[in-house]
């Protein structure tokens, strides 16, 4: 009874192996986290910043177009909310979820501040995991063609 067998080396084994995927699983589950919080709802965070900063400096030499700006920041704090709800659900962006991609992705160029051109040709929708990549990938890269690119124009082409 005390001596090893090949069936429980054989299980000890496996539950070795099983181990190590749940602790990558969880580790690939909150580095998740980490990025859709850096990509989607801090960016969109950071712009609201900027928004207000500029609305600020408007405040005493153009009242009318600094209510504007906070109208517009009071609208984007509202969609950030919403994706830090979604998050806190462990669910990617609502309209990526119900819509699909090309929803989700003309939704992320609306908000842009150059005239963005989405196209989207799928054969099929893609996995949640690789919708979700797609998703906080183009919401990167469309904050920062908004900070840093000096753009007229930009395209997302999937």
């Amino acid at each position: 009874l005390l001596s090893r067998s090949d069936e429980l080396e054989r299980r000890i084994a496996e539950l070795e192996s099983d181990r190590g995927v749940v602790v990558d699983t969880a580790a690939a589950d909150l580095r998740r986290i980490e990025r859709d919080l850096h990509d989607g709802a801090q960016a969109r965070l950071v712009a609201l910043a900027m928004g207000l900063g500029l609305a600020k400096e408007k405040l005493t030499g153009d009242p009318e177009a600094a209510a504007r700006m906070v109208e517009e920041a009071h609208g984007e704090v509202k969609v950030a909310l919403q994706e830090l709800r979604d998050l806190a659900r462990g669910i990617h962006p609502a309209v990526l979820t119900d819509r699909g991609l090309d929803a989700a992705l003309s939704a992320i160029a609306s908000r842009c501040t150059v005239p963005v051109t989405v196209e989207v040709d799928l054969d099929a929708r893609p996995a949640q995991a690789i919708a979700g990549i797609a998703y906080f990938t183009v919401s990167e890269l469309l904050q920062n063609v908004s900070k840093h690119a000096g753009a007229t124009r930009a395209t997302v082409d999937v």
